[in-house]
């Protein structure tokens, strides 16, 4: 893992600022587990740095002291409390704030799951110009595929 983050270190011309993606996971559905494990990954050089909001907490925590570098911007699915916990723990000070960024695959699959789920509460309804939403060219499942894959 050390040997991962001085090779990006070195990719990114010895900036020890590095994006990494973050991702959990559960040994049970539903918030009754006790056993997880995370992953820490860097964006731009998909390598592992290290395999629950501690967890990123304890990684984030010891990045500067094990590979001397800064876990500076933050690619997460967008569903856990890691990065809230990240950002009030203010790990690296206020000279290095860690920014989250946006997951497009995760993007795209909320608004798909929700163009579907509207298309469903609204069968058999008719708008304002009298047609359904899912006639001929209106929201149909080829067209909420073309959309998601427009905002990918």
């Amino acid at each position: 893992m050390q040997k991962a983050a001085k090779e990006a270190i070195f990719d990114n011309n010895s900036d020890n600022n590095i994006a990494v993606a973050v991702a959990g996971t559960w040994q049970k559905r539903g918030y009754t587990s006790h056993n997880g494990v995370v992953t820490v990954t860097g964006v731009d050089t998909g390598k592992l740095y290290n395999g629950d909001e501690r967890c990123v907490q304890n990684i984030f925590k010891r990045s500067l002291t094990f590979q001397n570098a800064c876990y500076t911007k933050y690619l997460g699915d967008g569903d856990s409390k890691a990065f809230d916990a990240i950002t009030e723990e203010n790990i690296y000070g206020d000279e290095f704030q860690v920014e989250k960024l946006e997951c497009i695959g995760h993007v795209m699959k909320r608004m798909g799951s929700r163009l579907r789920r509207l298309k469903e509460k609204m069968k058999g309804q008719l708008l304002s110009d009298g047609k359904r939403i899912s006639e001929n060219n209106r929201l149909t499942d080829s067209q909420i595929d073309k959309i998601q894959n427009y905002y990918a």
